[in-house]
């Protein structure tokens, strides 16, 4: 095969507390057919969350949800995806529920535990035990993630979730 089997190209976006006064209606006529909203981040609620998947679906685009990771171990990533399923309990996930473990998590990792690496081994536990939890919750788990980032630290066969590979462009969504 081409390698490519089961690949969704969809154009979405990811929007945080970052992100302000998005206009969901502009956002939807520009071409967006998803939207991506980061619950939280380590043991923290995003603080505008409820309000992004409230104007995304009254905008009629359906909504994802992605964690970012500062977990140091299985049992972290297990806390993280149990304060994620808390927060999104009640909204109407239509697309998966997707894991930010990146370089950024990796740094956090070494800064933290003394003598700490980050291994492919270690970064793959943490990943699945938090799509395991996503998956109980009976909702699809996936991976965010780039190729250079999954080819050094996530063995994606491992953690049986879908992957959400990042395609980076200069536009941020459209605002008032």
């Amino acid at each position: 095969g081409s390698g490519s089997e089961g690949v969704l190209s969809k154009k979405g976006i990811d929007v945080s507390s970052w992100q302000r006064n998005v206009d969901y209606s502009r956002v939807k006529a520009s071409g967006v057919e998803f939207v991506m909203v980061r619950a939280g981040f380590g043991d923290n609620l995003d603080s505008r969350y409820v309000s992004h998947i409230r104007g995304a679906q009254a905008a009629g685009l359906p909504v994802g949800i992605y964690w970012f990771s500062y977990a140091l171990n299985e049992i972290e990533a297990r806390a993280e995806a149990a304060l994620c399923v808390k927060a999104i309990k009640g909204f109407d996930i239509a697309y998966p529920v997707a894991y930010d473990f990146e370089y950024e998590s990796v740094n956090n990792y070494e800064k933290s535990v003394r003598n700490g690496r980050m291994t492919r081994a270690l970064a793959t536990s943490i990943v699945r035990a938090f799509c395991d939890e996503i998956k109980r919750a009976g909702y699809r788990a996936a991976v965010y993630s780039n190729y250079d980032f999954l080819a050094k630290y996530i063995d994606i066969g491992k953690v049986g979730a879908e992957l959400w590979l990042a395609h980076w462009q200069d536009a941020d969504p459209p605002v008032e």
